[in-house]
């Protein structure tokens, strides 16, 4: 359960990095930008159904394929990370791509 914790506020820190560049493009954000948002959206909801028993991992796991998520499992990474990767936002990501701001 904690690692769903973990996961969930990754998701939730990326998100945030998402809303961030939305708004940079006022109402002009491009449809990769938007899709990316969504599946956080949605892969917000699987894991907090996850870790309140209602979703098994591996059904979590399953419905997050499709979307712009990449879970490792903790086996797989280093301590300081999380092992989420939504879109093109890393862990530890906290700015923008530099062509954003062009």
């Amino acid at each position: 359960m904690a690692a769903f914790k973990q996961t969930l506020s990754r998701l939730t820190e990326n998100l945030q990095i998402l809303r961030e560049r939305e708004a940079k493009y006022a109402g002009n954000a491009p449809i990769d930008l938007l899709n990316q948002i969504e599946d956080h959206h949605r892969a917000i909801k699987l894991t907090e159904q996850a870790r309140v028993g209602q979703l098994p991992e591996f059904d979590w796991r399953d419905q997050l394929r499709p979307l712009l998520v990449n879970i490792r499992d903790r086996s797989e990474q280093s301590p300081e990370t999380c092992g989420v990767t939504i879109g093109d936002v890393s862990p530890g990501e906290t700015s923008p791509p530099a062509a954003i701001g062009k």
